[in-house]
């Protein structure tokens, strides 16, 4: 399965996209032109170092988002931005100096909040990062991007618990689909085998699963006795890559000693063996535990195939 991918912050977004005429030539010529009001100057600087970011010209957009600041402090968005471009280009001590700035003056603000949990992500810094998205959640609740991203930070720092909870309780607030697989692998994993099926079924039901989720729903299956099923999702495995020999093998064990399909069950144990399988201590554990109707069989297919199951010898 593909590894988990953490969200971003989004930035402010810019006022224009397109510089106007007059903003351009009132940011280059603010400070030689008397009269023009510095909070004016200042927006235009403003407006500039959106468009540089949009376009990641990044050192163009500090100098600008920078002026603007010069001009007037109260301009906030600038001042966030430039932290943004600080983080963007990996100068994160820099970004994060001047958010926990701006927290000073407004300290229950989720974006800034959020903006610091990220960069201190993109540092490496884990544990302050899955801090910082704890205070937005605080302050906030059920805050999405906070939710989804403490769940994911908390997985990687090997806290499992906190992280089926923050996950648990994105998806039952949000209902984004795109998280099951990972809400299910984690409960089961974390053993709440039941709750953790039904996610990865209501997943199955929405779209075809990866092979890896199909093979963790065969073997949840089995733990919980619910041969047929784990038959139906080994068979899946199968339709997607039937060269995973281990799966039919599995597949043939399940029919064999458990389902008590006997045709069904010797007709995969062929086809495991012709497509690879040769875990002979497998094999071996598979005649112990035979049923005395296919034993004779399945010992002479073994010695068909080549396979000499006596202790110590493979093949």
């Amino acid at each position: 399965m593909a590894a988990d991918i953490i969200r971003s912050t989004p930035h402010f977004p810019p006022v224009f996209l397109k510089i106007s005429f007059f903003a351009l030539v009132l940011a280059v010529f603010s400070s030689c032109v008397s009269g023009v009001p510095p909070s004016e100057a200042a927006a235009a600087y403003y407006d500039l170092g959106n468009a540089y970011f949009e376009l990641e010209r990044f050192e163009d957009a500090i100098s600008a988002y920078s002026r603007a600041l010069e001009l007037d402090d109260a301009i906030l968005q600038a001042g966030y931005n430039l932290a943004r471009v600080y983080i963007e280009t990996g100068r994160m001590s820099k970004g994060i100096e001047i958010l926990e700035k701006m927290l000073e003056a407004d300290p229950e603000n989720s974006v800034l909040l959020s903006t610091v949990a990220w960069a201190e992500y993109r540092s490496g810094n884990l544990i302050a990062a899955l801090t910082g998205y704890e205070r937005v959640l605080a302050r906030i609740g059920n805050h999405r991007d906070s939710l989804y991203n403490a769940a994911m930070v908390a997985r990687r720092l090997g806290k499992n618990t906190e992280a089926v909870d923050y996950l648990a309780r994105y998806f039952d607030e949000y209902e984004d689909k795109t998280v099951l697989p990972y809400l299910g692998r984690w409960e089961i994993e974390s053993g709440s085998l039941e709750k953790g099926i039904s996610r990865l079924e209501q997943h199955a039901a929405e779209e075809k699963p990866e092979i890896e989720i199909l093979i963790l729903m065969g073997e949840t299956y089995e733990t919980l006795d619910r041969f047929g099923d784990s038959v139906k999702a080994y068979g899946e495995v199968l339709d997607k890559d039937s060269s995973r020999s281990e799966i039919r093998f599995e597949m043939a064990r399940i029919l064999l000693e458990e389902i008590e399909d006997y045709a069904a069950g010797m007709d995969e144990l062929e086809k495991a063996l012709d497509s690879g399988f040769e875990d002979t201590d497998a094999m071996r554990l598979l005649l112990e535990n035979a049923r005395s109707y296919y034993l004779t069989e399945a010992e002479v297919l073994f010695s068909g195939k080549g396979f000499d199951l006596s202790d110590g010898a493979s093949r």
